[in-house]
C-alpha cells in the first residue's frame, strides 16, 4: 500500500508539472502569427521607417548587440543552444550535468508548445532560457506587427510553462537591422548574437575540432552558436564541450559570462500590454544562472517557483495553472497522508 501511495503521488506530480499548454490559445506552430493590435499599439513607437527585406541580410550589423562575453573576461566561453526544446535536449542536459556545466537555451515558441515538459526540465536544471521567436523567421523579412507577435507569443508560452519571462533574445539567423532592433528594445529585450558559429545547423560534423582549434589559438571571450533541434548537431555537443574545456576555457551561460542582469524580467508585460505579472520567485529566478559557477565549482540548480499564466487572444491575463512549488507541496501532502495512514 505504501508503494501504491508513492506511485499515486508521483503520477499526480508528473501530470501536474507536465500539463501541456492549450494549443487553441496559441498560433499555428511554425507559422508567423497574426498581429495583435493591442500589443502593436504599445510597442511600435519611434520605429525607424526601414523597408521589409525580401530576404535576410547577408551581413547584418551587430555592433549594437551582445556578441561575446564581457570585456576583459579572458578565456570565458558563453555556451548557447538554439531552436529547441526537442527530443534530443534531454541528452544534452545529461551531458551538461555530467560536466557540472550550465548553458543558455534560446527556445522557439512552437517547440515549447510541442515539448513543454522538456523546457521545464531545462529550467529546473538551472540553465538560462532565452527567446528565439515563435516560428523562426528572418525578422528583417517580416512586418513590424509580425515581429511583435513572434516575440510576445514566445514570451507568453515560456511564462506559462516555466513561470518567468526571459529578457535575453536571439534573432533567428542573426538577422536584425535598426527597425527590428528598435522593436526589441521597446520590449526591454537584450539582443544576443555570437562570435563563434559551430556551423552545425548547416551540416558541419567537425564542431569539436573547430572549437578545439579555436580554444588553442585564442584567449579572448566567446559566445558560441550550437543547436539542439537536430540529432546530428546535438550528438556533437559533448565532444565540443570537452574540446572547449581542454583548451583552458571556462564555460558559462550567456547571462553569467556577460554579467548582464536580470536574466528574466516581468516588466516585459507592462511594456507590451500595460499589465504587471507579479511572480513570487522572479528575483530568485532572475539570479539562477547569473550566479552560475565555473565548471570547477559546485553545481547550482534552480528551484524557483512561480505562477504560470495564460493570455487570451486579446491579450487578457488569466491564471491557468498552479505553481510547480505549490503542486509539489500538494503531492508531498498526499504522499504523507497515505504514508501516515499506513504507518498508523
Amino acid at each position: 500500500m505504501l508503494a501504491a501511495a508513492v506511485a499515486v503521488a508521483a503520477a499526480v506530480a508528473t501530470a501536474a508539472v507536465q500539463a501541456a499548454p492549450n494549443p487553441a490559445a496559441y498560433p499555428t506552430m511554425d507559422k508567423i502569427p497574426a498581429a495583435v493590435a493591442s500589443w502593436s499599439a504599445r510597442v511600435l513607437n519611434n520605429i525607424p521607417a526601414l523597408p521589409v527585406n525580401a530576404k535576410q541580410l547577408p551581413n547584418p550589423d551587430w555592433s549594437a548587440d551582445v556578441t561575446t562575453c564581457r570585456a576583459g573576461a579572458g578565456k570565458v566561453w558563453g555556451i548557447s543552444y538554439d531552436d529547441g526544446p526537442s527530443q534530443y535536449t534531454d541528452d544534452l542536459l545529461a551531458q551538461l550535468k555530467s560536466r557540472n556545466l550550465k548553458a543558455t537555451f534560446f527556445v522557439i515558441g512552437s517547440r515549447v508548445l510541442a515539448n513543454p515538459a522538456v523546457l521545464q526540465r531545462v529550467h529546473a536544471a538551472g540553465h538560462q532560457i532565452g527567446i528565439h521567436t515563435w516560428s523562426h523567421p528572418a525578422l528583417t523579412t517580416i512586418s513590424n506587427d509580425q515581429v511583435v507577435a513572434e516575440i510576445v507569443y514566445t514570451a507568453r508560452i515560456i511564462k506559462e510553462v516555466i513561470g518567468v519571462t526571459p529578457k535575453f533574445m536571439r534573432p533567428p539567423f542573426g538577422d536584425i537591422d535598426e527597425r527590428v532592433r528598435a522593436i526589441l528594445k521597446n520590449m526591454g529585450l537584450t539582443v544576443v548574437t555570437w562570435n563563434v558559429d559551430s556551423g552545425d545547423s548547416a551540416g558541419s560534423l567537425n564542431v569539436a575540432a573547430q572549437f578545439r582549434q579555436y580554444a588553442a589559438s585564442n584567449s579572448g571571450p566567446v559566445i558560441s552558436l550550437e543547436h539542439d533541434l537536430f540529432q546530428s548537431a546535438e550528438a556533437q555537443a559533448a565532444s565540443a564541450l570537452d574540446a572547449i574545456l581542454a583548451g583552458g576555457y571556462t564555460i558559462q551561460p550567456v547571462d553569467a559570462c556577460t554579467g548582464i542582469t536580470p536574466s528574466y524580467d516581468e516588466s516585459f508585460w507592462s511594456l507590451v500590454d500595460g499589465t504587471t505579472i507579479a511572480s513570487s520567485s522572479s528575483a530568485a529566478a532572475s539570479s539562477t544562472t547569473a550566479a552560475a559557477k565555473p565548471t570547477t565549482a559546485a553545481s547550482a540548480t534552480s528551484a524557483a517557483s512561480s505562477t504560470p499564466t495564460q493570455r487570451s487572444s486579446n491579450g487578457a491575463i488569466s491564471v491557468t495553472t498552479t505553481s510547480v512549488a505549490a503542486l509539489s507541496a500538494l503531492v508531498a501532502g498526499v504522499a504523507s497522508f497515505f504514508i501516515g495512514t499506513v504507518v498508523v
